[in-house]
């Protein structure tokens, strides 16, 4: 069972280092987008009147986090992928042992 575990944790560790700069440039783009996106003069007034639907308006989240979303996305299956290789593989070896 030891053996199992670092094999998961060499595994993971292998998986999170290959996805990570991915991960890291989709948040980069996310966060520039929604700077970029921001009607600052819109949302100055929205906040002043404590209207909050105009605040998220103005804030144009739309579509600023798809990047990052497909980033996460990608990451998940990955990491669904190598659990389901590393199950079928020890049931595999626990049938012929």
């Amino acid at each position: 069972m030891a053996k199992i575990g670092k094999r998961v944790a060499r595994s993971t560790r292998a998986l999170i280092d290959e996805l990570e700069p991915s991960v890291r440039r989709a948040w980069n783009k996310s966060v520039s987008d929604l700077a970029q996106n921001v009607n600052f003069s819109a949302l100055r007034r929205a906040i002043e009147a404590e209207d909050m639907e105009a605040v998220y308006e103005a804030l144009n989240l739309d579509g600023s986090f798809d990047a990052l979303e497909k980033a996460l996305m990608r990451s998940f299956e990955a990491g669904g992928k190598m659990t389901t290789k590393i199950i079928s593989q020890e049931a595999a070896k626990a049938s012929r042992g």
